[in-house]
């Protein structure tokens, strides 16, 4: 024992003197350093162990490779094959992407891994859990069983959850089996889903699905479907689906492309339900069916042309009533298409354009009897409609603007036109596909025209504008004399025509009121106006066929107009920080025209007297008073009242009425009353507007006869109409928050042609960067 206790004091005391004589002794080798990658990771830890193969970190980790960070509390870090496992608090970052989560596996070579228990962001706004994140391509992530919102809240109002997600970065979020929730409460379920997360939200995927109800089209539900072409390019294709009226499918194709030329395309083909009725034949088959397209375009040409083209196409105007649900954009009766040249160059203008206008006249809804027996219900098929078709071809003019004559104080400008113009009658039965056209009138027109005029403003309070203009026209066909049959043969006008206009002199005075708040000046205006008209005489007036924008006067002095305003001003600020300006507080209009010899014999030599009467007590509240008097029946014939009370981005109110006399019998032939407002609370992202159309006057009126028609057998004309009080009325409900929004839309409206009225509500909601069909196509909300 003692042997050995010698020995290692021995060795002890030969180590000691080793390290302190190193000339004499070499030093002890260094175990190997672990072999790291060419770039080397950049560990920060409370705690490090290296060995070869492997790297342990703990407390407090901060890894840093290229450009990844990954924080945590344990770290693994396997030399050899670059493979991390990261445990506790973990956060991994690639300069777009942050995941957070409990455990992480990562490889560096392939750029592969699996986050557990993650959570994380996606630009511009995506955010994230779920129950396993990998990683599996660069800018590629999968999810299982996660929930997505872009809703920046702390406590988001939607959500999405998934059983299983894809993302791509900066471009899309795909979801399998998603369901949609607001304050986690599942409002819906989608099969397959995808979410835009670029920078400008144009993504291809499907839209919500849109949900309504309507007393005529009866449960309306639709899906759409959003294709993001290009930059340039997009589409959206939209089904719906009609309970009573049948199914239909919708479309809207917007470009801008890079030569300047831009445009939009909208159609909707609805095919009707077949109905099954009973005829002396036996059992048959009806149906309604029709489309309707509205296209337009824009572009510059060559040489600074530009075109503009717009084209509708409709089967029937009762068929688009129907399908429709904003009743203001498709209840007009006016169908135009055309296309139209112009340049520009100085003063002058060149225009070359064809155009052809529809005029719906008259309509009648065609319908079968379907059902059992004893339970048979009237069913639309179609429509019989009339209208007139006014085709302009060619439409060429030639303008030139205003332009000072030399040094003279001479004003000159001149214009001339061609005109082909075609008019036809057409009687159209939807339901049996029959056209029958009557062409009414077809003839063509040159006019030209040329203008001098002298306006003397020198005067403040004066304004003289006196003009003198030599115009001409000949048309290739008239009316035969004291007739309204065309066939008269060519006929030429030369006319020459003076024009004076005269402002003024103005009578103006101010009041001072310095202890009224409301303001410390006035001033009252009164301003008289007067504009004679003379025409040589032109004795073929009556043969000109008026049409066209024509309406030729026999000439000679053929009106003189008169009117006198008075308007007093409130000094008063327009708005807060900004100095006192004149504000026209009160306006006060009276008008009248009188024809000392008019062209018709039977035309009144004094007009109406108009007075308009506005008042603007305050920028918020604007009032307007309307009436005719009758000179010759000395009573007033029309009265008209508006009101508005708003204002902007804030609320608004505004009510009309009007009411008319028959100038026979003197009853009351019109009447109505109008109101639409709302109201915008910004910071609770509410909005509450609507709008109400409302006649007083009741009664019955048979339709418009209609010519026989062979293939109405079998088939009913509606009968009477029923003149309703009720013409429209709509509330809209709308919530738009930072990242989510709905809307309800309840509409009431009288559909003429089916002589009924159409209860409907529709729901549409958009999430984040998602719309709806309602934003994608032009608010058309089918």
């Amino acid at each position: 024992m003692k042997v050995v206790k010698v020995c290692l004091a021995f060795c002890c005391v030969t180590r000691v003197l080793g390290q302190t004589t190193g000339s004499q002794s070499q030093p002890a080798v260094p175990p190997p350093e672990p072999t790291l990658p060419a770039t080397v990771p950049k560990i920060a830890a409370g705690y490090q162990e290296k060995g070869p193969q492997f790297i342990v970190a703990r407390n407090y980790v901060d890894f840093t490779y290229e450009k990844y960070r990954l924080q945590c509390d344990v770290l693994t870090y396997e030399v050899r094959t670059q493979e991390i496992l990261a445990e506790g608090n973990v956060i991994l970052e690639d300069g777009v992407q942050r995941l957070a989560g409990e455990k992480l596996r990562f490889s560096l070579k392939t750029k592969r891994g699996v986050m557990f228990e993650a959570s994380g962001t996606a630009a511009p706004d995506l955010r994230f859990v779920a129950d396993e994140t990998e990683k599996y391509d660069e800018g590629m992530y999968r999810a299982r069983h996660g929930e997505f919102t872009s809703c920046t809240q702390p406590n988001p109002r939607w959500g999405i959850s998934a059983a299983r997600a894809e993302l791509e970065v900066d471009d899309h979020l795909t979801l399998r089996g998603a369901t949609f929730k607001v304050k986690s409460v599942p409002v819906f379920y989608l099969p397959y889903m995808s979410y835009p997360i670029d920078d400008d939200n144009r993504q291809t995927g499907f839209l919500l699905p849109g949900y309504g109800h309507s007393s005529v089209k009866g449960t309306i539900l639709g899906e759409a479907f959003f294709w993001a072409i290009n930059r340039s390019q997009d589409a959206t294709l939209a089904y719906r689906s009609f309970s009573k009226a049948g199914r239909g499918f919708e479309g809207e194709y917007r470009y801008i492309f890079p030569d300047g030329s831009s445009g939009t395309a909208n159609f909707f083909y609805l095919f009707g339900t077949p109905e099954k009725t009973e005829t002396d034949a036996g059992a048959d088959s009806a149906r309604f069916d029709g489309y309707y397209l509205d296209f337009g375009h824009q572009q510059i040409l060559p040489w600074g042309v530009s075109n503009r083209t717009d084209v509708t196409i409709l089967t029937s105007y009762g068929m688009r009533t129907i399908v429709s649900s904003n009743f203001q954009q498709f209840s007009s009766p006016i169908k135009s298409s055309s296309t139209q040249f112009s340049k520009s160059a100085g003063y002058d203008s060149v225009s070359l354009q064809v155009r052809r206008d529809e005029v719906l006249t008259g309509s009648e809804a065609v319908t079968v009897k379907v059902g059992k027996k004893g339970q048979k219900v009237e069913k639309v098929v179609g429509f019989i409609e009339k209208s007139n078709v006014a085709t302009y071809v060619p439409d060429a003019r030639f303008n030139h603007n205003q332009q000072r004559l030399g040094s003279t104080p001479l004003l000159v400008s001149g214009s001339a036109n061609v005109i082909g113009y075609d008019e036809e009658y057409r009687v159209l039965n939807t339901a049996k596909h029959t056209l029958v056209p009557t062409p009414l009138v077809e003839y063509r027109r040159l006019s030209w025209e040329q203008t001098v005029a002298v306006p003397l403003t020198s005067l403040a309070w004066l304004t003289f504008n006196p003009s003198a203009t030599y115009s001409g026209s000949y048309w290739s066909d008239s009316y035969l004399p004291g007739t309204q049959s065309q066939g008269g043969g060519p006929l030429l006008r030369n006319t020459f025509a003076t024009q004076v206009k005269l402002n003024g002199p103005s009578f103006n005075r101010i009041f001072s009121t310095p202890d009224w708040a409301f303001s410390q000046k006035w001033k009252h205006s009164v301003e008289p106006f007067f504009q004679l008209d003379y025409n040589t005489k032109f004795q073929d007036a009556s043969r000109v066929i008026e049409k066209a924008r024509d309406s030729i006067g026999s000439g000679d002095l053929r009106s003189i107009a008169y009117s006198l305003t008075n308007t007093l001003y409130a000094k008063r600020p327009t708005a807060p920080g900004l100095d006192p300006a004149p504000v026209d507080i009160l306006r006060w209009t009276v008008k009248q025209s009188y024809q000392p010899n008019p062209a018709r014999a039977d035309a009144r030599r004094f007009s109406d007297i108009n007075s308009q009467l506005t008042f603007r007590i305050a920028p918020v509240v604007d009032l307007t008073f309307g009436t005719d008097y009758d000179v010759y029946a000395a009573r007033f014939a029309d009265y008209q009242v508006r009101g508005r009370f708003s204002k902007a981005d804030a609320f608004s109110l505004g009510i009309g009425w009007t009411f008319g006399r028959n100038r026979d019998t003197w009853e009351a032939a019109d009447e109505g009353v109008t109101a639409d407002g709302g109201f915008n609370l910004k910071r609770l992202g509410l909005r509450l507007d609507g709008s109400l159309a409302y006649s007083p006057l009741e009664g019955t009126k048979k339709p418009e006869l209609l010519p026989t028609d062979p293939g109405l057998a079998g088939l009913a004309v509606s009968p009477l109409e029923e003149t309703k009080k009720l013409q429209s009325a709509t509330l809209r409900w709308s919530e738009s928050f930072q990242c989510w929004g709905f809307e309800v839309l309840y509409q009431r409206q009288l559909l003429r042609d089916l002589r009924k009225t159409d209860e409907a509500f529709y729901l549409t909601m958009h999430i984040g960067a998602i719309g709806t069909i309602s934003e994608k196509i032009g608010g058309s909300r089918f």
